[in-house]
C-alpha cells in the first residue's frame, strides 16, 4: 500500500514540476503618479508592515499595520487634493491643462 501511495504521488510531483509552470512575482517598478521619497518610504513600510501581520497573526502586528495604512491613504489623498488645487489655480493662466 505505501509503495504504490508513493509511485502515484511521485507521478503526481513529475506532472506538477512538467506540466505547470512556476510563476514569479509582478514586479511593477513604475508609480503611476510621482511621488517623493519620504511617501513612497512610507509606502514601503506600510507593505513591510503587512507582511509582517501575515507571518505571525499578530494582534499587535495588525494594529502597526492598520495605523500605517491610514497614514499612506491620508497622504495619498492630500497629495491628489494638492495636485488637483494647483491645477485649479493655473485655470486662469492655462486653461488648457
Amino acid at each position: 500500500m505505501e509503495a504504490s501511495w508513493n509511485l502515484l504521488k511521485d507521478k503526481i510531483d513529475c506532472d506538477v514540476k512538467c506540466c505547470i509552470p512556476l510563476t514569479t512575482r509582478f514586479q511593477n517598478t513604475k508609480w503611476k503618479k510621482p511621488l517623493n521619497d519620504e511617501k513612497r518610504n512610507q509606502i514601503k513600510s506600510k507593505k513591510s508592515l503587512w507582511r509582517q501581520y501575515v507571518r505571525d497573526k499578530n494582534p499587535a502586528s495588525w494594529l502597526k499595520y492598520t495605523k500605517q495604512r491610514n497614514n499612506v491613504k491620508k497622504i495619498i489623498r492630500n497629495n491628489v487634493k494638492d495636485q488637483q488645487n494647483a491645477v485649479a489655480k493655473q485655470y486662469q493662466t492655462n486653461p488648457k491643462k
